[in-house]
């Protein structure tokens, strides 16, 4: 009798523990800044076109599909949407875009999807969104810059300059803030040895009080 129950527990597990392959990704931690502190994050955004390719378990616990482009495979997070599972189903091994955030997982490249479609082609392109919180400050050195940038924010002793492009109303604003805390949101670009923020979002750090360009206008 013994012999029988062990021999049918020894079945059941075997399935189970067959279904994960891979690092088992550990949760996000939300690291906080110390309120008043300067700091940056980081969010790499991609859009990938390249071939479907699967496993027969979950990576990390969540996927069995990645795409492959450029020679490396990143796995594809669909989370549970029906849209994108069935379009993977009708795309087979052949090309599709897919767009999300990129997450690092030791070696691995997992995205988080919000965009799937079925095209043509294969390639990789990265944006890296950025919030950064510091003293705004004026370069007054005599030296040459891409795009004309002047005002910069210094994080961890690196200089993040802010490129305001056609937005006058920031530039203006830039002014006014001249030596002040300020919270910057963009898109950056390495230009050299330059780190560009093109800004989407420019805000004053006071304490019960917001002067800021690019904030969302409140629906009524």
């Amino acid at each position: 009798m013994w012999r029988k129950i062990v021999l049918v527990l020894g079945v059941l597990n075997f399935p189970i523990y067959s279904l994960a392959c891979g690092d088992k990704a550990p949760p996000a931690a939300a690291v906080q800044p110390a309120e008043g502190s300067d700091f940056i994050k980081k969010t790499e955004l991609v859009r990938i076109r390249g071939k479907l390719t699967s496993v027969r378990c979950l990576m990390f616990g969540r996927t069995s599909t990645g795409i492959v482009a450029d020679g490396k495979t990143y796995w594809l997070d669909l989370r549970g949407n029906k849209h994108f599972h069935s379009l993977v189903a009708q795309a087979g091994a052949g090309p599709v875009v897919v767009a999300g955030n990129l997450e690092r997982i030791g070696d691995e490249l997992l995205v988080n999807v919000s965009e799937l479609r079925i095209e043509k082609d294969e390639y990789v392109q990265s944006t890296l969104n950025v919030e950064l919180q510091g003293t705004l400050k004026l370069d007054h050195r005599d030296i040459l810059r891409p795009f004309g940038v002047a005002w910069y924010v210094t994080v961890d002793g690196h200089e993040y300059f802010l490129h305001f492009g056609s937005k006058q109303d920031m530039a203006a604003l830039a002014k006014q803030l001249d030596g002040r805390r300020i919270k910057v949101t963009g898109a950056m670009k390495a230009t050299g040895r330059w780190s560009i923020v093109d800004v989407d979002q420019l805000t004053e750090v006071v304490e019960n009080r917001v002067i800021g360009c690019g904030l969302p206008v409140p629906s009524k």
